[in-house]
């Protein structure tokens, strides 16, 4: 190539270059499309404006909004801890005015604050003759005044968001002009109850302290445990009690009124995850009076729950859901209305007793029973011993009957379970007495007592009442009653049984 005709691209190369770096530089110019559009670019090309707020200097933050507004005060007691530098003064902390002597939100309180004190100016718009597209006009803005210690104020008006030219920010009206800045939080447009924490309650979980293999300290979290719970109420015209009982059973839950039976069922398992925490929906009202107790719902509650799980307890109160599927509650001890979900409380709210009681009557564990016993009519008695083999395996079991003979441990298992397999249809309690038809007792390893449970039949019905320890259970279909008495005697003469 001769060398002109080199020099000559490479001079149109560099021209080429030059020219679309010229072309880039036009068009990247901030545009014309409006009165606050290129946000982004005033923020690049202009040096910010801040609205100078000095923390340490505000005596009071008013605010005046649609739903009245509030006032935050400097709280000295609750002083917070710069993030920055382990160096730094501690931030100062503000309480709501009127509102000192409930649990604040004060994470929200903060952030609001914080909104203030980084109010950054993206765009001066100047003076608007038309405010109420900026959501600036009377009635529309939100006014925010903040009274300095060291005298005077800073009062401007805070409307609608902006998100002009792709960054978001909010339109404020200070000394006659609209600006845009950094968005202020939320808060400022809602009601003083806003600030209050809507954290009804928390429980702790309990732990178990060990040791690992390497001599460290551990803890491990133990499943919560519900020790007992009342639940009453216009829903439940008989109150449900539940208490843990220590038993040989394979759940120690029971339901103790008004039936006896053992509990332990998804119902209660979700009851008792139900009642660990709440955190409401939204606070309704604050200073709690009977009648305020009464519009809302409460005074005669639709549904209570008093209970003590692991280290706590709490008793609530919630009304009847409304049309929107919320209803209102209180908690003993606190005062305040607060708004949930149905959802969030149903558990209990709407539990069935039915549905938190085993459908059985008793659930004994084979492996724990030594002795069953059954009683037909009050005299005719069977007796079947159980000695546990030193292996683990229980086929390998030895079983005895009155008599003293060997019964094989295959007749026996399939026995035991169409016995514990006895299911409840029905609670409704009807009138028995007399001498049970069939009585059956549990006896497990020394020292941990015994479960009895009898039969009554009901005049007229073919079906048996349950009762178990004296209290009643449940009814339980004739046939299936009938069906055990007739196997008995195939038990005691080591027949063979069908699962």
């Amino acid at each position: 190539m001769k060398k002109t005709v080199r020099n000559l691209l490479i001079m149109l190369v560099v021209l080429a270059v030059v020219g679309g770096a010229a072309a880039l530089l036009v068009y990247s110019g901030p545009s014309g499309g409006g009165e606050d559009s290129g946000v982004s670019s005033a923020v690049s090309q202009e040096e910010k404006k801040t609205v100078e707020l000095d923390m340490d200097n505000i005596s009071a933050i008013m605010v005046e909004n649609k739903e009245g507004g509030f006032t935050l005060l400097p709280d000295p007691s609750a002083a917070q801890t710069g993030s920055s530098s382990q160096a730094e003064e501690p931030e100062p902390a503000f309480t709501v005015e009127g509102l000192e002597s409930y649990d604040l939100d004060t994470s929200s309180i903060a952030s609001a604050v914080d909104s203030l004190a980084n109010m950054t100016v993206y765009r001066d718009l100047g003076a608007q003759e038309d405010l109420e597209k900026y959501g600036l006009a009377e009635g529309q803005a939100v006014a925010v005044t903040v009274k300095h210690k060291s005298g005077g104020e800073t009062r401007f008006l805070v409307g609608d968001a902006s998100s002009s030219g792709g960054t978001a920010g909010q339109y404020i009206l200070q000394n006659g002009s609209v600006c845009i800045v950094r968005p202020l939080s939320e808060k400022f447009k809602g009601p003083a109850l806003d600030l209050v924490s809507r954290e009804v309650y928390a429980i702790d979980s309990e732990f178990a302290q060990g040791t690992d293999g390497e001599g460290n300290d551990t803890q491990t979290a133990l499943p919560d445990t519900l020790y007992d719970a009342k639940l009453s109420g216009k829903a439940f015209p008989e109150p449900i009690q539940l208490e843990y009982v220590e038993t040989q059973r394979l759940n120690g839950h029971m339901v103790t009124a008004p039936v006896l039976a053992e509990s332990g069922t998804n119902a209660f398992d979700a009851l008792v995850a139900s009642l660990k925490s709440l955190t409401a929906n939204k606070v309704e009202a604050v200073g709690v009076t009977e009648q305020m107790l009464a519009e809302y719902g409460l005074a005669e509650p639709d549904a209570r729950v008093e209970f003590h799980l692991n280290g706590g307890q709490a008793a609530l109160r919630a009304s009847a859901k409304d049309s929107e599927g919320y209803r209102y509650l209180t908690m003993d001890g606190k005062d305040v209305v607060y708004r949930v979900t149905n959802a969030q409380i149903s558990a209990w709210a709407e539990a069935s007793l039915m549905d938190l009681r085993m459908g059985t009557v008793c659930l004994a564990n084979i492996a724990d029973v030594r002795k069953l016993s059954l009683t037909q009519e009050g005299d005719m008695a069977y007796a079947f011993t159980v000695t546990p083999s030193e292996t683990t395996n229980l086929a390998d079991s030895t079983v005895t009957n009155g008599q003293g003979e060997e019964i094989d441990y295959e007749n026996y298992q399939a026995f035991y379970k169409q016995l514990i397999g006895l299911s409840v249809f029905s609670m409704d309690k009807p009138a028995y007495g007399g001498v049970p038809t069939l009585r059956v007792e549990y006896a497990y390893e020394e020292g941990k007592g015994a479960d009895a449970v009898e039969f009554y039949p009901v005049d007229g019905q073919d079906r048996y009442a349950a009762v178990l320890n004296g209290q009643f259970n449940g009814l339980v279909r004739g046939a299936d009653v009938n069906r055990l008495l007739a196997l008995l005697p195939d038990l005691n003469g080591n027949e063979e049984i069908q699962a």
